[in-house]
């Protein structure tokens, strides 16, 4: 517990509690504080952006041409995933038990573990919820990336239509240095910018807006 975490950058957030499940799936709860340089930096940065939402059409056709990627099947237990988190997200109507909002303070023990498991029951209730019912359209893309020492990082980005959902993986053959995380790192913001936002995105600061806006501080190009 009380230990350091990235989330969007790791300068900007505080992990409180860190518990782990059954298998070893960690679950953490961050709070921040609103004064913050992560904060007014989200501002300056939602003050100079426009709407510039893509579809998940125009995203495939993207990463086709620029990345060569290859359309594939995805595997069930990455569907599972990427079911549970649709549900979580886009469909909590679908899950009974209500969800526990927390606030910005960090909470006392005993309620941290009563959100934690609020969060487990919703987490199991999500996955046991079947896909056929909820008509996804889902889509899965693969392209590699070549290192000039031969190592290899392939990308693997899912995509729902309904919702425009998109989530970016990588895995590597091997062990990478600072450099080339690095590479893999603006290879992902280049499609997570590409991606863009939507006006309601920045007004209400969705995940989607979350996600765009550290891209644009992970590659320095906030204040462009």
């Amino acid at each position: 517990m009380g230990k350091l975490i990235n989330w969007i950058k790791g300068r900007y957030y505080r992990l409180k509690y860190r518990v782990k499940s059954k298998d070893d799936a960690a679950f953490g709860i961050v709070f921040c504080d609103k004064n913050n340089v992560f904060y007014d930096k989200l501002d300056e940065i939602s003050k100079k952006i426009k709407p510039c939402y893509k579809t998940i059409a125009q995203l495939k056709e993207y990463i086709v041409e620029k990345y060569n990627a290859k359309e594939v099947q995805m595997s069930k237990p990455q569907l599972e995933s990427f079911k549970i988190n649709l549900n979580l997200s886009f469909y909590p109507k679908v899950l009974h038990t209500p969800q526990i909002q927390m606030g910005d303070k960090p909470p006392k023990r005993a309620e941290f573990l009563k959100w934690h498991k609020n969060n487990k029951e919703r987490f199991e209730e999500a996955r046991k919820y079947p896909i056929e019912k909820l008509g996804l359209v889902v889509s899965s893309y693969q392209f590699d990336y070549m290192f000039e020492n031969g190592k290899k990082a392939v990308f693997q980005i899912n995509t729902e239509e309904k919702t425009g959902q998109c989530t970016i993986s990588t895995s590597t053959d091997d062990k990478l240095n600072e450099a080339e995380h690095k590479v893999i790192r603006s290879i992902t913001c280049d499609i997570d910018l590409y991606k863009g936002v939507t006006g309601e995105d920045i007004d209400t600061r969705s995940p989607r807006f979350l996600g765009y806006a550290s891209s644009l501080m992970e590659m320095d190009v906030g204040d462009k």
